[in-house]
């Protein structure tokens, strides 16, 4: 089978983990993305576009079977569909844009929904968004944004009062829209400051910030490679999932920050995300701190972290891309 990814900017880690799963599976995978970002060297084919033009042309060249769009805006599904002739195309709804505005579904992703033949969602609660709004007439399926195996770090000895967070990071107060931008970490840095924990922050490079966390007293280590950033937080204790601001999109997701802490053995910290705060709790690796926490008196809070920690050592291994693999691949293969 042959897959081709298709992405706007350069490919999202989710993209790149469940495309190299794909590979190690023994099928070929390309890429077309508008840049050339981290794991473009592990794809069978990998295409470069600028425009709607480039890309039509992309996909008349490329022998794929599937065309996997991962990608906002939801615009580019229908496009990819227009394109596609006979191809079956697979929509990966990694966040949509009805959840992260909190408002009806726009034209776009109404559209997008009528175009993808099948969709892929990161959570149940996700799932549950989209069929709401949309129905459940289409094939679906949950796939985590599980780290791949190869990616796990053998655990070291850690300083337990070192916590860290990595992703979509701000220095914005507010979003497009009027909310509290649920990106900006001052308060959380702030807390964890307070109560005398030394804090990492790892930002995505897609986020502008300036020198306020380091003001603050906060370590920023921005644009890491990808392995050697996991690497790097395998040397704390703590991994925070959440956001100061209460917002929809951190309820039903779960994402790719929270398998990394899984993966390198760090102890994930949810506040304000209760689909991962159930999942930590469930599996007992993590605290979950409910919504009218106010992060005061933390490391009492936190006491019980060496015997998640134990727990999480023993039983990571569940919580690799390859665990999905071939779920994955048979979805792939009823669509053609």
């Amino acid at each position: 089978m042959r897959i081709l990814h298709i992405n706007n900017r350069s490919s999202c880690i989710r993209a790149f983990k469940q495309s190299k799963i794909m590979l190690e599976r023994g099928h070929q995978v390309e890429a077309a993305a508008q840049a050339h970002g981290f794991g473009f060297n592990i794809y069978t084919l990998a295409y470069s576009w600028a425009d709607q033009k480039q890309l039509a042309a992309v996909i008349r060249e490329s022998k794929a079977d599937v065309l996997h769009v991962h990608t906002q805006p939801d615009s580019l599904v229908a496009f990819v569909k227009e394109n596609a002739g006979s191809r079956p195309v697979v929509y990966d709804v990694h966040d949509p844009e009805s959840i992260r505005t909190r408002k009806p579904p726009g034209r776009d992703q109404i559209e997008a929904y009528k175009a993808a033949d099948a969709i892929i969602h990161v959570s149940e609660p996700c799932k549950k968004h989209y069929d709401e709004q949309h129905g459940t007439g289409k094939p679906s399926t949950i796939i985590y944004s599980y780290v791949n195996a190869n990616f796990y770090n053998q655990s070291r000895d850690v300083n337990w009062s070192s916590i860290c967070y990595e992703g979509g990071l701000t220095t914005r107060t507010t979003d497009e829209h009027g909310h509290t931008y649920f990106r900006n970490m001052g308060y959380v840095v702030q807390k964890f400051i307070e109560n005398g924990y030394n804090v990492s922050l790892f930002a995505a490079g897609y986020d502008e910030i300036d020198n306020t966390y380091e003001n603050m007293g906060a370590l920023v280590v921005r644009d890491l490679h990808y392995p050697t950033m996991l690497n790097a937080i395998r040397n704390h204790a703590f991994g925070f999932v959440g956001s100061p601001a209460v917002t929809q999109l951190m309820h039903v997701a779960m994402p790719n920050k929270l398998f990394e802490y899984i993966s390198q053995g760090v102890v994930p910290v949810v506040w304000n995300a209760d689909t991962a705060g159930e999942f930590v709790q469930r599996n007992g690796i993590g605290i979950w701190l409910k919504a009218d926490d106010d992060l005061s008196d933390l490391p009492k809070k936190l006491s019980r972290a060496p015997a998640y920690r134990k727990n999480l050592l023993k039983i990571r291994d569940r919580f690799t891309m390859d665990t999905q693999g071939e779920r994955l691949e048979k979805f792939y293969q009823s669509l053609l």
